[in-house]
């Protein structure tokens, strides 16, 4: 395969066990998304938002559009069920330790 020169390093790390194994759970939680009607992005600032362990969650965006979207994500938190945490936390394979659920 072609690669630019110098940046081999970048390639051993994209094609990584561990990114692939990440891109197969991000395909896995896709149809949660989906079922949703949102971005993987917005369930992911979802799944971040329901433990009440968390006081905030930080947005990196570039532009008030990319806010928008991620700001989507406060609508998908009331969607979400016990059912689908449930899910992610499988796919995920890392519930948050800590204080019960209670913002679904």
């Amino acid at each position: 395969s072609a690669s630019l020169q110098g940046y081999e390093w970048l390639q051993d790390k994209v094609t990584s066990e561990a990114v692939q194994s990440l891109q197969a759970r991000l395909k896995q939680l896709q149809p949660i998304a989906e079922q949703l009607a949102c971005s993987l992005a917005q369930l992911a600032i979802a799944w971040c938002l329901r433990n009440e362990s968390i006081s905030s969650v930080l947005l990196g965006v570039s532009d008030a559009t990319q806010l928008r979207e991620n700001l989507g994500a406060l609508q998908v938190l009331q969607q979400l069920t016990p059912e689908n945490i449930g899910q992610m936390d499988a796919i995920l394979g890392n519930r948050p330790l800590g204080r019960r659920d209670s913002r679904i």
